[in-house]
Parts: C-alpha cells; sequence; structure tokens
C-alpha cells in the first residue's frame, strides 16, 4: 500500500537535494505561472509553446498530432464548439484552431538540436555517471514497492524514459480531457454492472454525444453518474480490456469508490462554493491536502492512475497483480519526473506530499463507503459494488 512520509525521511532518502541555498536561488529564477489564457481552448496557459500561449493539453496534443502526422475529420462540418471543457471532443476542430492562432509546426522540429547537442558536448563534474548516479531517485522506496531494474543513466536511455514518461502525461491528460466532456454530454449511465462492463467505453469517441442542455446539468453529486464516470475511465486504459473478466469485477469492486472520492474530493478544492455540504466532511481531509499541495491537473491525472493500480486484493490473479504494480511504478516515475521539473530540489517532498494525499482518499472512502450502504436502494450501481467490497473483505 502506499505509504505517507515525513520531510525527514524523504530528506534523509534524497540527501543530494538538502542545501538550502539551492533550494532559494531555484526559487528566484523559477518563472511565475503564465497570466494568459490558452489561445486555442481559453484554458489556464503554462507559457508559450511553439510561438503561442497554450496548455499542456493543447501544447501536446499539437505536436502529438504533427510528430505522427494524423488527419482527423469532423463530423459536423468544422463547426463544433469549442471550450476547455469540450475541447477533446473534435480532434479536426482543435487541431484547425491550434493552427488558427498561430501555432507553428516548424517550431517543433527546434526542440530536437538540444539533445544532440548535450550529447556530443565535453561530460562537466556535475553531469559525470558518478553524479548522475547519486541524483537517482528510487521511487520503490517511497512507495514501500519490490526494486525494479536499475535504470541506466545513458544520455539515450535518459532521453527515451523521458518521452515515455510525457506520453503518459499526455494520455492521462488526454482522458481528463474526455471525461470533462462526457460530464457534460448526454451520455446515459447504466445500473447494471454487467452491462456497463461489456458495453463499448464511452471515452474512446465521446464526439457522438452531444452537449447536454445547461439546465440539464446539476451541481449536485449523483453517485450513480459518478460510479459509471469512474468505470469508463477504468475502461479507457487497454490493459484492463485485457485482463479476464473475473479480475475486472474485482478490480472495480475495489478502486471505484476510491476513484469517486477522489475526483469529488479535488472537484470540491477547486471549486470553494462546493465546500459546505456534508459530503465535504467526510473528504475534508483529502480537500485540505490537496489545496495545501496545491495538486495541478496534471499531478491530478496521474494520482487517478496510481490509484487505480494501487490493488493488492488477494481475490485477483497473481497475473493482474504483477500486472498493476508494473503499470503503478510507470505512473510514479512520471509523477516524480513531473514534480522534479516543477519544484526542482522540492520535488522529492512535494512527491511524498502527493503520496500522502492517497492515504487521505482511503480513509475518506472507507467513511463514504458507511454512508452510501445505508443511504442508497440495493438496485443501485454504486451499492452492488459497496456492498461486493465488503463481501471481499469478509
Amino acid at each position: 500500500m502506499l505509504l505517507s512520509l515525513t520531510s525527514t525521511q524523504v530528506a534523509a532518502q534524497f540527501p543530494h537535494k538538502k542545501s538550502p541555498k539551492l533550494s532559494q536561488q531555484t526559487d528566484k529564477v523559477r518563472p511565475s505561472k503564465c497570466s494568459e489564457l490558452c489561445a486555442v481552448c481559453g484554458d489556464q496557459s503554462t507559457g508559450y509553446h511553439y510561438e503561442v500561449a497554450s496548455c499542456n493539453g493543447c501544447k501536446t496534443f499539437f505536436r502529438r498530432t504533427i510528430v505522427s502526422e494524423r488527419q482527423f475529420r469532423c463530423h459536423k462540418e468544422g463547426k463544433c464548439l469549442f471550450t476547455k471543457d469540450i475541447r477533446c471532443a473534435c480532434r479536426c476542430c482543435r487541431f484547425a484552431k491550434c493552427l488558427e492562432v498561430g501555432m507553428n509546426p516548424k517550431a517543433i522540429q527546434t526542440c530536437r538540436p538540444a539533445f544532440e547537442t548535450k550529447e556530443k558536448s565535453t561530460v562537466s563534474p556535475s553531469t559525470s555517471p558518478e553524479c548522475s548516479k547519486k541524483r537517482r531517485y528510487d521511487i520503490s522506496s517511497l512507495l514501500d514497492m519490490a526494486p525494479t531494474c536499475s535504470r541506466s543513466t545513458s544520455p539515450s536511455d535518459s532521453s527515451t524514459r523521458s518521452r515515455f514518461e510525457s506520453s503518459l502525461v499526455e494520455m492521462c491528460s488526454e482522458v481528463e480531457d474526455r471525461l470533462s466532456y462526457l460530464r457534460k454530454s448526454t451520455f446515459q449511465p447504466s445500473s447494471s454492472l454487467l452491462d456497463v462492463l461489456t458495453r463499448p467505453c464511452a471515452l474512446d469517441n465521446v464526439s457522438t454525444y452531444d452537449t447536454a442542455p445547461l439546465h440539464f446539468i446539476s451541481n449536485e453529486v449523483d453517485f450513480e453518474k459518478e460510479t459509471n464516470y469512474a468505470i469508463e475511465y477504468t475502461k479507457y486504459y487497454k490493459w484492463f480490456r485485457d485482463m479476464v473478466f473475473t479480475d475486472k469485477f474485482i478490480l472495480l469492486c475495489d478502486r471505484t469508490l476510491l476513484l469517486v472520492a477522489m475526483r469529488l474530493a479535488y472537484r470540491k478544492a477547486t471549486n470553494s462554493a462546493e465546500c459546505r455540504d456534508s459530503l465535504s466532511l467526510r473528504l475534508r481531509p483529502a480537500i485540505e491536502k490537496i489545496i495545501q499541495y496545491d495538486v495541478d491537473r496534471v499531478s491530478f491525472a496521474l494520482l487517478n492512475a496510481i490509484l487505480l493500480f494501487d490493488c493488492e486484493s488477494f481475490v485477483l490473479s497473481n497475473e493482474t497483480k504483477e500486472k498493476l504494480r508494473s503499470e503503478k511504478q510507470k505512473y510514479v516515475d512520471a509523477l516524480g519526473s513531473y514534480l522534479f521539473s516543477k519544484y526542482g530540489t522540492g520535488g522529492p517532498i512535494s512527491l511524498a506530499n502527493h503520496i500522502s494525499l492517497l492515504c487521505s482518499i482511503l480513509h475518506c472512502a472507507a467513511d463514504l463507503r458507511t454512508e452510501l450502504n445505508s443511504k442508497l436502494p440495493s438496485g443501485s450501481l454504486t451499492r452492488q459494488l459497496v456492498d461486493n467490497i465488503h463481501n471481499q473483505h469478509v
């Protein structure tokens, strides 16, 4: 299971990160958050990417489209509505908007020579193999996981790993975009667990759903819908589709309510107007940590994946357990790299804090499960999952 680490423990794990002077210098030179909005979707931008102020989601979408030479077709003749909440509904219109606001495809090519220059340059003392070995962080020790094979410190392997972790961030961000659109669409939830498990994943092609009229979108929590969204989120992962049916059922029973609690806590943490109801009281420990640790959208997306993979149910097959452990390690590494790049010397502490948030989610979900077990009708999808969780642990 996930462990909560103190600052002292993390400092011991990362002795090379303790210099306060270096930390102060990093904080001084780090630029403040870009005040402009993304020119493509209107979300908060993270800076200028390919000559245009844009968010991480639109930046990576544009780069991925250019590099892979993808071609899209709009089913609405290029007349799709386009905002940050429905930016993933039509990739054709999204790419057209990227070009319209001035994103430069040629700017993508200018990012590559930097790697070549690094590889050809003389190795300085700070980048020697010995120093690189000291700088490596072992996520396995943070999460009390079995150690994986040692990482290579060669520039080429490091670059490959960086690209792979970036692709995980892109994928997690895209699934969040799709889920955001689905929440505001005409998607109809189901109360049948068998139906939800066997039908195609709704996130595969969200453009097939129309945007719901505003008066049909409620701010009240509908656990039946939230449970459906969490299951569709899980079904989006290819490895889940390849699992045997029994393991799918067990995993959903064990993880769905945790995913629901995580998403509700994040929504309430980012919307202070929603933090005054009884549900917020049950989720308060998680909400407070999300605010305190400044969990952004990218970190939230990666934490969702880690939470899903962190299942050690004794009734799962050994093959599935090994697969989940392997997948979890990939996303924890990606989260660590993201936080290291964002916070510099404060990265290890931030990573430990983010992981501790998942421990809070476990406790909040346990309280929530008790309440839902008495309030929800026995025929509801959420109640079916809650009851099966109880049966598995009896």
